[in-house]
């Protein structure tokens, strides 16, 4: 199981501004087992909204500096992942042990999808 915290704004295909994000790769993930979720500037109600309104329930919304407690939450996970798009997304994901990818790196990880162990072998997992 992986952990997945998406910015919104600049990330995802449905943020202020948008990002390259689809919302079928984040469906992509749930569907794959893993905890999927946000971490924004925007309120938690306005992200748990955003996503219902885009037919995707996801397992936990909050602020970028609260990165940390998912890590408790979820003490089985393999990975930690935050995706984003700012240096300030950066800082708070190195901060709490995940792994940082930018969107700017959206079209090799779009390919490459979610691996448990990190390595792209070829199968889902």
């Amino acid at each position: 199981m992986i952990v997945i915290s998406f910015d919104i704004d600049g990330t995802m295909a449905f943020g202020e501004p948008p990002g390259p994000v689809p919302v079928s790769f984040v469906q992509a993930a749930i569907d794959a087992g893993h905890v999927v979720g946000s971490a924004s500037d925007r309120t938690r109600s306005a992200q748990l909204g955003l996503w219902s309104a885009h037919g995707t329930a996801i397992r936990f919304a909050g602020s970028k500096h609260q990165l940390s407690a998912l890590r408790e939450r979820y003490p089985a996970a393999a990975r930690f992942i935050h995706v984003g798009d700012t240096y300030v997304d950066e800082r708070y994901a190195t901060a709490a042990g995940f792994e940082f990818w930018h969107v700017d790196d959206a079209a090799g990880f779009l390919a490459r999808g979610w691996h448990d162990d990190g390595h792209d072998d070829g199968t889902a997992s």
